[in-house]
């Protein structure tokens, strides 16, 4: 019999139906008379090769989305094609000062050296660099993540620069147990189950779910490529207005108007739980930025083929197809990063911005105080200092720093409306530590809901679980510690207006005195560290469909300033790192293109000599 692992699945295997047509249907003994061609295609298959084929079906049902992302749609373009900035450093050796020492900082101090800028210096308001990026190592050497936690299979760059600072060990999350959020439960459920159960409500219907759930991601990256075609990088070229209009409504109501509703739990998953707000509050398009075609079938394999696949048939590709944790954490990057000799980075720590940051025909002027602590743990703040710098790149919360910038009215309108949610991490210790047969991930998927109350606890990971090596737990260093878990909660609040630590506290007391994982006792002993976050400050959907993230893209430049970070485009590490990107590539561009203009001789061309 012939192995399904073996046999290529390409375009020409008969597929030109799934891969150019999808919609055209043929009969069948289903309730509505229909059958989609994915469905008719590994039918054939299974007669084509038997049993195997059934174990092996989620490995070709990701194939054959892999080669829809490749092989279907027109071709687009990122948000650089035929980029031209408003502004940007004068030479290699202007004076640039960075505010704000979170990814968006460090990178592009990293990516502005790397292309040859000699003057960097990174202004930071704490004693750490990462910003969300916040990895906790404790006592036993286990590194939690309190904020930035998942590398995931699009981000390339980032993947280069984990291997270049050696940072790239990585670790698989295997497994998630789904409890009631309604009630205490003896017993959990499998996340697949769980999902399975959900995608069948969504499309009011129980047969063949696992198939739906396939033609759906196929007809939402069909959409996606009629939207904005197929390109690369984070943010996709400037949609046309009618393309923008198509667009002003939520991400649920999108996903039901393109008749995709098995995809709303995926985007529960993937967007809501991530803190980027809730489907039916989230404009449309940031739903579409962050779950592209890659994304997507990144998702699908790491739902359905680890989950029913031999391990020896999910080993191989690993690392690059599937969503990973770090661990040695995402904050050593950063710290990597800055303490690189070679990219000649002065990083300033500690920093407060003392009165407005001045931009005038002068440059920038920049003044701060220094803080320190002194032997009897006091904290002192040195006399105001000035700096003069020639370019300035805001990376810090744009809802935080444009207080500290000069007035500019046009400046202030461009991120004045900008509203972030909250965000709330807490790493404790409990008792007692979970069974080896047990899940690392423990979430209350019904929390996730804009009907529950705001902080409510959504999830939980237990790091040691998560860390696997050649597919067995790795042992606890210091067993006789507490195992541990970092707790997360979501509330559609900004922070500056509402006790986010207290409210978060409450909500994490009630939650575990009522929700015991397993129906055991379980005793919370120690909080070891809680962090509320601003989270990703976003866009009205007004402002979105006014084509505000290309504006800003064009501007970027005037008044001497670049803008980085979640306000420009996404909350994310993979979409700030593009954008830096982007940025650094256009004007050194541009700058090559002004210095060759300027080495064209202007005027009449001087009479030809003869030689003779």
């Amino acid at each position: 019999m012939a192995d399904i692992f073996s046999v290529e699945i390409e375009p020409k295997v008969g597929k030109a139906d799934l891969l150019m047509g999808a919609e055209s249907c043929y009969e069948d003994d289903r309730p509505d008379g229909l059958i989609d061609p994915i469905e008719k295609w590994i039918h054939e298959q299974r007669l084509k090769f038997g049993e195997v084929f059934k174990n092996a079906k989620a490995v070709v049902a990701t194939a054959v989305l892999e080669l829809f992302e490749q092989y279907h749609g027109q071709e687009g373009a990122n948000a650089s094609k035929d980029l031209l900035l408003a502004g940007g450093p004068k030479s290699k050796f202007s004076r640039i000062a960075i505010i704000g020492g979170g990814p968006a900082g460090v990178h592009m101090a990293y990516t502005l050296s790397q292309a040859g800028f000699k003057n960097l210096t990174i202004f930071e308001k704490t004693d750490r660099v990462g910003g969300k990026s916040c990895s906790f190592t404790q006592e036993d050497g286990m590194v939690q993540e309190m904020g930035t936690c998942y590398l995931s299979p699009d981000y390339a760059e980032i993947k280069q620069l984990l291997a270049k600072y050696e940072c790239d060990d990585q670790a698989r999350v295997i497994g998630r147990t789904v409890w009631d959020a309604d009630k205490p439960a003896p017993q959990g459920v499998d996340f697949q189950q769980w999902l399975n159960a959900e995608i069948a409500k969504a499309c009011k219907s129980n047969h063949l779910v696992a198939l739906r759930l396939l033609q759906e991601c196929v007809h939402y990256i069909r959409n996606h490529h009629r939207l904005f075609g197929r390109y690369e990088g984070f943010l996709m070229a400037e949609p046309s207005a009618e393309t923008l209009k198509e667009l002003n409504c939520s991400i649920d109501d999108y996903l039901t108007e393109i008749d995709c509703n098995s995809l709303k739990p995926i985007f529960k998953l993937a967007y809501t739980m991530q803190g980027y707000g809730y489907i039916e509050h989230t404009p449309a398009l940031y739903g579409l930025l962050w779950v592209t075609p890659k994304l997507l079938v990144g998702l699908v394999e790491q739902l359905k083929v680890r989950s029913q696949l031999p391990d020896k048939h999910c080993e191989a590709g690993t690392h690059e197809r599937s969503i990973t944790i770090l661990k040695a954490g995402w904050g050593k990057l950063w710290e990597s990063i800055v303490r690189d000799e070679s990219l000649g980075i002065e990083c300033r720590m500690n920093v407060d911005i003392a009165k407005p940051i001045v931009r005038d025909e002068n440059g920038v002027s920049i003044t701060y105080h220094t803080r320190r602590r002194v032997q009897d743990g006091t904290t002192m703040t040195a006399l105001a200092t000035e700096e003069k710098f020639d370019f300035l790149v805001v990376a810090a919360p744009m809802q935080n720093i444009l207080p500290l910038l000069d007035d500019k009215e046009d400046e202030q309108r461009l991120f004045s409306g900008l509203r972030a949610a909250t965000f709330v991490t807490t790493l404790c210790n409990y008792l007692p530590p979970k069974k080896n047969t047990e899940k690392a991930v423990d979430s209350w998927l019904g929390n996730v809901s804009i009907e529950r109350p705001p902080f409510s606890v959504w999830t939980s990971r237990d790091s040691h679980h998560v860390r696997h090596k050649d597919g067995q737990l790795e042992p606890i260093k210091r067993p006789e510690l507490h195992a541990s878990m970092v707790v997360y909660q979501y509330a559609d609040l900004d922070s500056a207006v509402v006790d986010a630590e207290a409210e978060a506290s409450r909500a994490f007391k009630q939650h575990y005195a009522q929700h015991i994982p397993g129906g055991s006792p379980l005793e919370i002993v120690r909080i070891e560290k809680r962090t509320v976050w601003p989270y990703f400050p976003r866009h009205s959907q007004s402002a979105l469909c006014d084509g505000i993230l290309w504006r800003l893209l064009k501007r970027q430049g005037e008044y001497s300033t670049w803008y980085t970070g979640a306000a420009t485009c996404f909350e994310s590490v993979n979409a700030i790192t593009n954008y830096n990107q982007m940025l650094v590539n256009a004007w050194a561009e541009q700058l090559e293109a002004s210095k060759a203009a300027a080495a064209v001789p202007s005027g009449p061309l001087p009479a030809r000599v003869s030689s003779v």
